[in-house]
């Protein structure tokens, strides 16, 4: 901040009575700033005692007590690494869709940039032009189609879409020829990258494999185009005994070998996702495209001892965390929440914490999970609600208002998003990537 110092904390405001104390006695200027907006990403302490350093100075501290998203630079470097590893010499792209799977396209993408990715996928084109505007540089693969009106941006931000079928690649000629002829783009510009995307089990996006050549031909063929790739997808590579991925990956590479002798080699040759990269890397491509597993966790959660077994040991990236916000005793008998499907067998203490499935707590795991608050694992009760949960802390507890609750994270003792996916029937996939955008973000 101008003549000043900003510094990004986590205390609770129990504590601002007895910072403020001390940064009068030091001649500090304080300024507490419980607005704290998306732009925190300073690492943050439990004190903010210790910050205090600078007498004559002006600090504005930002409080951090609210819902927040903790992501975990340091684990999301580790699990590059390992992906990088297990890929060799092959490039990554590294999916970001979905705001990168809940954790912050942005954000994520500068970190991977820095760390040494050159490749981004997306779904959607708003999400690959977020990142030109962010000022990201690296290669952008569009894993889907752009609607009508969308196609526009592919030039100007160049944006590499997957093709499945001739009558889309006509329509990004056609589109192509209409910005020449408006002046929005010129003949000197770089040709645009395209996809061919096949499909070979997945039965979602793709042309048959025998319908590779023809679509490659008229996409070489075509000025202001180049065949940057030949993908596919695999639908079962999460299991490392999966037998599909096998001869999908031979399908890509005759297919691949086949347009290199008919003088169209693409640039690269991918299918390999998270699951393809971790239990069937040998598979012929030249790149992989890992997702979910770059955010800490195995595309199916049955084989995560797998990964520990082969040494693949995956970090969690994010950590949902929200404050105690009220502690009250109850006694024996005492229901809580809507519907009263939760009663009390004894005298204990109830938290209330600041957060619910509005915020990305699955309701559907009600009575059902552990909260990790005061480093104990404690049992949620009642129903989620909206906008906060309930936790049984037992007859004795150090629980108070303002203590930190973990509901899924990194924490040692707490649950993790994969853990909370198998008792809300479904995989941590959905759990980073249904955390609301009301949510703060605090990267570390």
């Amino acid at each position: 901040m101008e003549n000043g110092l900003a510094i990004f904390i986590c205390f609770s405001t129990n504590n601002i009575a007895r910072i403020r104390k001390k940064a009068k006695e030091r001649k500090i200027s304080l300024n507490i700033d419980i607005s704290a907006g998306k732009q925190i990403h300073h690492r943050f302490h439990t004190s903010g005692m210790e910050l205090l350093q600078h007498p004559g100075r002006r600090v504005t501290l930002k409080t951090m007590t609210q819902t927040r998203a903790i992501i975990n630079l340091e684990n999301f470097r580790h699990n590059l690494s390992v992906l990088q590893k297990q890929a060799g010499r092959r490039p990554l792209c590294l999916a970001v869709k979905a705001d990168a799977y809940g954790h912050g396209a942005v954000r994520m993408a500068r970190e991977a940039e820095a760390w040494g990715i050159r490749h981004f996928g997306v779904a959607r084109v708003s999400e690959a032009v977020e990142l030109r505007e962010a000022g990201i540089g690296s290669r952008i693969f569009l894993f889907s189609i752009a609607d009508r009106g969308e196609e526009e941006f592919l030039f100007t931000r160049n944006i590499e879409p997957f093709v499945s079928d001739l009558d889309y690649f006509h329509e990004l000629a056609e589109c192509r020829n209409l910005l020449l002829k408006q002046a929005v783009i010129s003949d000197e510009a770089p040709d645009l990258g395209i996809h061919v995307k096949t499909d070979t089990g997945m039965g979602r996006l793709g042309c048959p494999p025998e319908d590779i050549p023809a679509l490659a031909k008229a996409v070489f063929s075509t000025p202001g185009f180049r065949i940057a790739g030949l993908a596919t997808h695999f639908p079962l590579s999460d299991d490392p005994g999966d037998s599909l991925a096998p001869r999908q990956a031979a399908l890509l590479k005759a297919a691949a070998e086949e347009l290199e002798s008919r003088g169209m080699a693409p640039e690269f040759v991918h299918g390999a996702n998270s699951g393809g990269i971790l239990f069937h890397g040998d598979d012929g491509s030249s790149m992989m495209r890992p997702g979910i597993a770059a955010y800490g966790y195995a595309p199916d959660s049955a084989f995560a001892e797998e990964l520990t077994r082969r040494n693949m040991e995956l970090k969690p990236v994010m950590e949902l965390r929200a404050p105690v916000t009220f502690v009250k005793k109850v006694p024996p008998g005492t229901s809580i929440s809507y519907g009263h499907t939760w009663t009390s067998n004894e005298e204990s203490w109830i938290a209330t914490v600041n957060a619910g499935y509005a915020d990305g707590y699955p309701r559907i795991v009600s009575n059902n999970a552990a909260v990790l608050i005061e480093g104990r694992q404690l049992p949620q009760v009642g129903r989620i609600c909206m906008d906060q949960c309930m936790v049984d802390c037992g007859p004795r507890t150090p629980v108070q208002r303002y203590s930190d609750a973990v509901l899924f994270g990194f924490s040692p003792g707490a649950e993790t998003a994969s853990t909370l996916a198998d008792k809300a029937g479904t995989i941590a996939y959905e759990i980073t990537c249904g955390i609301s955008p009301r949510v703060q973000r605090v990267y570390m």
